[in-house]
Parts: C-alpha cells; sequence; structure tokens
C-alpha cells in the first residue's frame, strides 16, 4: 500500500509543481485557493499510511511556515504563496523531504541568480518566479530516489 500511496504523492507533487511554475512564470505569483485540493489529498494520503511519523509531516509543514515568517519579516520579498506550497509539500515529502527541497529550489534560484547577474542580464534587485525552481529541486530529489 505504501509504494501505491508514494507513487500517487509523486504524480500529485511533480502535477502541482508544474502548474504553480507555469503559472509564477506567466504571472509572478500563484493562486493559493487551489492549494487546498492537493492539500486535502495530502492528509488522505497521511491517513492511509504514506510510511512518515506524524512528526516529520509536522516538521515538513512547519518548514512552509519558516518560510511564510520570511515572508512576512521581508515584506514579501519571497512571496506567502512560495510557503503555503511549502506548507502543502510537508505533507508529502515530511521534514527532511521539505528542507531539501527548500534547499535544492534556493540553490537554483541562487546560481540562476549570479548567472544572470554575471551576464548583466539583470540587476541585483531584479525578482525571480521560485516555483520552477522548486519544480527542478524536486525532480533532483525524485533521481536521487531512482539512484
Amino acid at each position: 500500500m505504501e509504494e501505491k500511496v508514494h507513487l500517487l504523492e509523486v504524480v500529485i507533487l511533480f502535477g502541482m509543481l508544474g502548474i504553480y511554475s507555469l503559472e509564477d512564470v506567466r504571472r509572478r505569483r500563484i493562486s493559493t485557493k487551489y492549494l487546498v485540493f492537493p492539500a486535502v489529498l495530502g492528509v488522505i494520503l497521511c491517513i492511509l499510511g504514506n510510511g512518515r511519523s506524524w512528526q516529520s509531516i509536522l516538521l515538513g509543514i512547519l518548514v512552509g511556515g519558516g518560510v511564510l515568517l520570511v515572508a512576512a519579516a521581508t515584506r514579501e520579498r519571497i512571496g506567502v504563496g512560495d510557503g503555503l506550497l511549502l506548507t502543502v509539500t510537508g505533507l508529502y515529502l515530511g521534514g527532511a523531504g521539505n528542507l531539501q527541497l527548500l534547499m535544492n529550489g534556493l540553490f537554483l534560484a541562487a546560481v540562476f541568480s549570479l548567472l544572470s547577474m554575471i551576464l548583466r542580464r539583470w540587476k541585483k534587485n531584479h525578482e525571480i518566479p521560485f516555483v520552477p525552481f522548486l519544480f527542478v529541486g524536486y525532480f533532483t530529489i525524485f533521481v536521487g530516489e531512482l539512484l
């Protein structure tokens, strides 16, 4: 049963991160009202049994909560939508997985931003969509699980 739940989690995460990546690139924001559906699915999958302890799931949610605090403290230099999205991914990935997703996304965004500044395409205060980096970050986690 855990394998089927995990496969469903992977499909949901790729779908959710893919759709929100496109929206973030196009609009530079995401519609958080649609996060309710994957959040409810995540809770259901947690109840069915995804192999994670409730403590790990709570820590995963808290990773998103931490991003929400950073969003508030920085006057949304990182968006509230990013924090809410990471709160939902915490249901699926648990604490360590969600922290890895955030770190992968931050690393990829930093490398991309640095290269863009070196190539003089953008100034240092240019805003970039963050969700596409989370999508690629999750892809790296997925490939790492396969290896």
